[in-house]
């Protein structure tokens, strides 16, 4: 909802970045398990999303303050739209990491 908000051109409804806050914090629950407990390149996809998530997160609290504000957007602070594609990247190669992982666990199991 708020990638298609942003893609639109919209304005984030109020209480976006708390929002944000708690279901980051539930994709941080659940990729700390995959780095204790799965192998080590799949952890390492897991620490690229968080980190393209986390800047997400950063540029849409930023923004909500500014406009809380009344400020102008910082040049330095990218727009979250900007940010979509990293995370869809770093996405897309955790899950084709994390796949491979496990076709390779269940080939061992098989054989």
């Amino acid at each position: 909802m708020y990638r298609e908000q942003t893609l639109l051109g919209q304005d984030m409804p109020a209480g976006t970045a708390d929002r944000l806050r708690e279901l980051i914090r539930n994709i941080e629950k659940a990729l700390f398990i995959v780095q204790l407990e799965g192998p080590e390149q799949v952890a390492a996809k897991a620490d690229e999303v968080m980190n393209t998530i986390a800047d997400w997160q950063a540029s849409v609290i930023v923004t909500e303050l500014r406009n809380a504000r009344n400020l102008p957007p910082r040049d330095d602070v990218p727009v979250s739209v900007a940010l979509h594609h990293p995370i869809n990247q770093a996405l897309a190669s955790f899950k084709t990491t994390a796949r491979a992982a496990l076709d390779a666990q269940g080939a061992l199991s098989q054989g």
